[in-house]
């Protein structure tokens, strides 16, 4: 797999997690993915994120695709500023909104393989073995998922036997057994890939439609975590990470 680019969104509204960030201090527009680790070196989600994804085997360039305000932040913070000296690292801005926009249309309308990731995870993962995943497997989509604390409105998988995503469920509260998405999307522009997509851009359809489209498809495989996740869309997941985190600390 040779992928066009690497598209890390950044531009959601963080509505789930808002009140509790306006309680740590933050201005009201701060967005969740410059939160801290807990790691130290004021890591944030974002900084991390972009540091794995400056470690996979691509020869890609790294768009972190984000809104206004939101650059302002990210141009600002001692974490992501130094990030920017790299040249394949670059910033596009875009509306708020369906976090698949950023490359779901690059792949239709370029016939391009894209890497799409999300800017709110956090997990020990090392992308060459998701693309070892991708390419043992044969589906045109690889989706990272992955098993945690439990968490409200988690968007849970089932997967079959042979590594196919069978089934997708949004769940009121999951459970630890669940496998849940954690941001980490792998897509090869395959011509049935492209004719199930195709349709859905164009309409802009929903994250969820483009999910079960490519479920009905039997297009969709998973590449499922040794590690546990945390994708922090809520307090009580950061909560959860930022215990990890002090819990590794202290065992190094």
């Amino acid at each position: 797999m040779k992928p066009h680019s690497i598209e890390i969104a950044a531009a959601g509204q963080s509505s789930r997690i808002r009140e509790f960030i306006r309680t740590q201090g933050y201005p009201d527009d701060y967005p969740k993915f410059l939160l801290p680790t807990g790691n130290g070196n004021d890591e944030t989600l974002l900084g991390r994120i972009v540091r794995q994804a400056l470690e996979a085997p691509f020869d890609a360039p790294i768009t972190i695709n984000t809104t206004g305000a939101s650059y302002d932040y990210i141009e600002a913070h001692s974490d992501i500023a130094p990030l920017f000296r790299n040249a394949s690292v670059r910033v596009s801005l875009c509306s708020a909104g369906n976090s698949f926009g950023s490359f779901v249309p690059k792949l239709v309308n370029h016939n391009a393989a894209v890497i799409g990731s999300s800017a709110d995870y956090y997990v020990d993962v090392n992308w060459r073995d998701v693309l070892e995943t991708h390419n043992r497997n044969r589906f045109p989509a690889t989706f990272v998922v992955g098993q945690t604390v439990a968490v409200d409105k988690g968007a849970v998988f089932d997967i079959s036997d042979d590594g196919r995503i069978s089934g997708f469920e949004r769940k009121t509260r999951t459970n630890k057994e669940d496998f849940i998405n954690v941001g980490i999307y792998f897509f090869e522009p395959t011509r049935a890939l492209v004719k199930a997509l195709k349709p859905l851009v164009e309409k802009q359809a929903s994250e969820e439609e483009i999910v079960r489209a490519l479920i009905d498809g039997q297009l969709l495989g998973a590449h499922v975590l040794s590690s546990q996740p945390f994708n922090v869309n809520t307090a009580e997941t950061y909560g959860a990470l930022l215990y990890h985190t002090e819990a590794t600390a202290r065992v190094a």
